[in-house]
């Protein structure tokens, strides 16, 4: 094989690679990502169940932990876990209403608990 032939190889062999390079780059920080910000999601819900331990028992206590539910900010978390987060934060509204109303229901405690369930499996699967 000529020189000549060798570094025209050469020249387009590295065309070729510097978009895979760039595109696994991006991939990989991407998942790094989307890791971080669903480890972000439990971690925030941990800090929002400490914070209404400190408030009086009655209906402020959960209240105040769907509006900081409601304040979380998946990023850039998988959709997955995004979808998880928005079925606990609707499951738990729904349980405050009814708490609110005096209207103490076992399903509604049941869908809170399967809703937390299905939350966190898909953060561990995702981080």
């Amino acid at each position: 094989m000529s020189k000549e032939r060798k570094a025209l190889l050469l020249k387009w062999s590295s065309v070729l690679l510097l978009p895979v390079t760039i595109w696994l780059g991006y991939s990989s920080l991407n998942a790094l990502l989307s890791a971080r910000d669903a480890r972000d999601i439990s971690q925030q819900i941990g800090s929002a169940r400490q914070a209404i331990e400190k408030l009086p028992p009655g209906v402020g206590r959960p209240e105040e932990f769907v509006r900081r539910l409601r304040s979380i900010n998946p990023g850039r978390a998988p959709q997955e876990v995004k979808v998880a987060l928005t079925n606990y934060v609707a499951a738990m509204e729904q349980a405050t209403d009814a708490l609110k109303h005096d209207k103490t229901n076992a399903v509604l405690e049941q869908t809170c608990a399967q809703r937390a369930k299905e939350l966190t499996e898909a953060i561990t699967r995702n981080q």
